[in-house]
């Protein structure tokens, strides 16, 4: 059989149509390839050179990846077509039908096509207008023709680059290429590149080709001014004298970022400054500080941005108004107010009230008001780190706390530790603050015994998640009843439970019933064809067929069921 033909169906590492060890003459095959072309299997397989090959079957085989006919390809429009055959047959590169179709499809393939058809103006005019950049593979002659440069430029501006000298400095050609795209300016001629009509149409195209405009015409107002409306931040490639412009900075479609590059002048123009923060707040860091100062501008950026209270001035941080207009917009400006509002109770409680985390910032006698922390822990349970340690002995208000957040917990006294609805209220709203409370001696509850509070305590804890079972006592990971009731939350809890547990069947039954992975603790029952069914087709966790969790643990007998019952769940 045909050398080629052979490494297509019979390459052990290869595709396979036929099943290995079977002989074909080239007749059959021609007529099995025309099968296997309209059914689609060609379109997996991976082709290379190959020197001895019959030229009319390999020629076929090209053809159906890149003919867009193909049944196939009609059933998957979406489905590109794949020029990959094209290139790797070199001896096919000067076939004009083969490269015209592969050009058509995709442009830069005229990278692979022989010389004498990069020369070829129908073959190129098809490329460049697929992809422009494929200029660069015609040759010399042709990247001086008006048409092929033209189609190129009108598939992507920056074709631009690829053409001849000549071409670079023709004007209408230029013009169409600023319009596609104006970074290729850079790639016209000098004598172009300060045309005020060809610069102003690359900035309009995008204000960032602004860097590209010669130094001349970067202080051209009508230039710059088309640059920053289109993006303020433009400006940063102007000239001084345009930075200097108010016109121009207040024209600018982002005054904010057009207000950080324009001149000091500007920069203290209240007109100017309270534009830019009225669209954007942060525009007050670049303001003077004489505005920065000023009631009105600072008002306006924090009523925009309430953080902006940052580059306020002194004296308007300690303006109850301001503080409080930019408490409201953002709760974390109360950072920035003078220690003396810090201690205002109105504007401390709208802080708290937005975010409890922002009684870390207000003033000592604001952590011991038991009203304000009321208010910080109901809004976020954890702010009772923050608040003074006379009120973490406040029952109400540790209450309040684990309520919102159990692991809040770890602040509160060892007294309200050791309290039975406060613990029992902590590990009910997340387990895992089981993991903070310490029983203390004083209160004879022994980690290691069945004490009536630590046992309901820990059983509350794995109810409401069972791998709390890790901060449990060893005595509580032994415990049938306790581990049970982890292993029905959680079934990987099963990983902390005790040697002696780990060997239960009932608790290895509802552990995998919960989560199948919780196979991977129970070694002891990774045999028992019951538990093994279970726990495969309850594995909780998607994983891309055919890579399963349980794959590497089971016996063999049953990898091929792992394997179906995943494949048929991702696939």
């Amino acid at each position: 059989m045909n050398p080629v033909l052979h490494w297509l169906f019979f390459d052990p590492d290869g595709p396979n149509l036929f099943g290995v060890g079977t002989t074909y003459t080239d007749a059959v095959f021609k007529e099995r390839i025309v099968d296997a072309a309209h059914d689609g299997r060609l379109h997996r397989y991976r082709l290379k050179p190959v020197a001895l090959c019959d030229p009319d079957i390999c020629k076929a085989v090209v053809l159906f990846f890149m003919e867009k006919s193909t049944p196939y390809n009609q059933a998957r429009a979406s489905v590109p077509v794949n020029t990959e055959a094209f290139t790797r047959f070199e001896q096919f590169h000067g076939d004009r039908e083969l490269a015209l179709l592969a050009v058509k499809h995709s442009g830069d393939t005229l990278s692979s096509v022989n010389i004498l058809l990069r020369g070829d103006r129908e073959v190129v005019l098809a490329a460049v207008r697929t992809d422009g950049t494929a200029l660069m593979y015609a040759t010399r002659a042709l990247r001086n023709d008006r048409e092929i440069v033209t189609a190129a430029i009108n598939q992507t501006g920056i074709a631009l680059t690829h053409a001849s000298k000549d071409l670079r400095s023709d004007f209408e050609i230029v013009l169409s290429a600023m319009k596609q795209s104006g970074a290729s300016l850079r790639h016209a001629s000098e004598e172009l590149q300060n045309d005020r009509v060809i610069a102003l149409a690359a900035v309009t195209q995008s204000g960032h080709n602004l860097k590209y405009v010669t130094p001349a015409l970067k202080d051209n107002f009508e230039i710059v001014l088309a640059a920053v409306k289109e993006t303020g931040v433009a400006l940063c490639w102007a000239g001084p004298v345009a930075r200097g412009n108010r016109e121009i900075v207040m024209g600018a479609a982002n005054k904010y970022l057009a207000l950080s590059w324009a001149s000091d002048a500007l920069q203290n123009d209240f007109e100017v400054v309270l534009a830019a923060v009225k669209m954007d707040g942060n525009a007050l860091t670049y303001a003077s500080n004489a505005l920065k100062n000023n009631r009105e501008i600072v008002l306006a950026a924090v009523e925009q941005d309430g953080r902006m209270l940052r580059d306020a001035s002194l004296v308007l941080q300690d303006d109850r108004e301001v503080v409080l207009t930019a408490v409201k917009e953002a709760s974390c400006a109360i950072h920035y107010a003078s220690n003396a509002l810090k201690n205002n109770r109105e504007l401390v409680l709208a802080a708290v009230t937005r975010s409890g985390g922002e009684l870390f910032w207000v003033s000592d006698e604001m952590k011991h008001d038991r009203g304000i922390v009321m208010t910080a822990v109901m809004q976020s349970g954890l702010a009772l780190k923050h608040c003074g340690l006379a009120l973490r002995d406040d029952k109400d208000i540790v209450m309040a706390a684990v309520s919102r957040n159990g692991l809040a917990i770890r602040w509160a006294s060892e007294r309200l530790k050791h309290t039975r609805d406060v613990v029992m209220a902590a590990v009910s709203q997340d387990g895992h603050a089981l993991g903070r409370v310490f029983f203390g001696t004083a209160h004879r509850i022994n980690r290691d015994g069945l004490n009536s509070l630590y046992f309901d305590v820990v059983k509350a804890a794995v109810e409401q998640n069972g791998l709390a079972l890790l901060h449990a006592s060893d005595s509580m990971k032994g415990n049938f009843e306790i581990v049970l009731a982890a292993v029905t939350q959680s079934g990987v809890a099963l990983r902390h439970a005790s040697d002696a547990l780990k060997n239960n069947r009932e608790i290895v039954l509802a552990a995998v019933g919960q989560n199948g992975l919780a196979l991977y603790h129970a070694p002891a029952f990774q045999n028992d064809h019951a538990i093994v069914v279970r726990a495969i087709f309850n594995v909780n966790v998607r994983v891309p067929f055919p890579s399963s969790p349980l794959i590497d643990i089971l016996p063999p007998r049953y990898k091929m069921l792992v394997l179906y019952v995943h494949g048929v769940r991702t696939g």
